[in-house]
């Protein structure tokens, strides 16, 4: 195995790993695409998390770090609790409100309503979309409507945040937050399809055997 697939193969066993490789569940290809995108938005959130958590501490910002630490903590807890057979709906919805929760903290540290966290609540409703359903996609839609319109309005009324993003930097740093955003949602696009192919191909075969 060259290193390619090794990377493809542990990059694989990250996105799947919450049904065991003979759970008769994998066979349950909705059941693994929820957990698929699960598992992508709460690494997401672990490998960031921490991050601006240091940066609110040493500012000083107190309650912003330890509601940043609560959502953290939060989404380890959830996805432990997933590895433990705990209802993936219910752990799509709990890690829902903990990415909110981040965003939430993250924006109101890093410039508020122009801040680049403010870009990932989008993904809110489209993650819901793929880990629980239309309807939930809808729900956090709304709520992703809110709390844009609660920035705004700080926004018009003159209350500024600050950021620590040197203003050079900015543009970079804006940049960087929807290459990585993008890629986020071109990989949750490329899980569906998958298991929809898969799905296609499993439905043919039937047809075949049929005949």
């Amino acid at each position: 195995m060259n290193l390619k697939e090794n990377i493809v193969a542990i990059v694989r066993s990250l996105i799947d790993s919450g049904i065991p490789a003979g759970d008769p569940s994998r066979e349950d290809l909705f059941l693994v695409n929820r957990l698929r995108a699960i598992n992508l938005c709460s690494y997401l959130l672990i490998l960031v998390c921490p991050q601006v958590f240091l940066f609110q501490f040493r500012a000083g910002e107190t309650i912003p770090a330890v509601l940043t630490g609560l959502s953290l903590l939060t989404c380890l807890v959830n996805l432990l609790q997933l590895r433990k057979k705990m209802d993936s709906t219910r752990a799509a919805h709990i890690l829902s409100l903990s990415f909110s929760l981040f965003v939430v903290t993250a924006t109101l540290s890093t410039g508020g309503f122009k801040s680049p966290f403010l870009l990932w609540i989008f993904l809110l409703p489209v993650g819901a979309s793929f880990a629980i359903s239309f309807r939930a996609s809808i729900l956090y839609g709304l709520m992703a409507a809110l709390i844009i319109s609660i920035f705004l309005l700080f926004q018009s009324h003159g209350i500024v945040f600050g950021t620590p993003v040197p203003a050079e930097a900015q543009t970079a740093y804006y940049a960087t937050h929807l290459f990585a955003l993008l890629l986020v949602i071109v990989m949750l696009v490329y899980f569906f399809q998958s298991i929809q192919t898969e799905v296609v191909g499993r439905l043919f075969k039937s047809k075949q055997q049929f005949k």
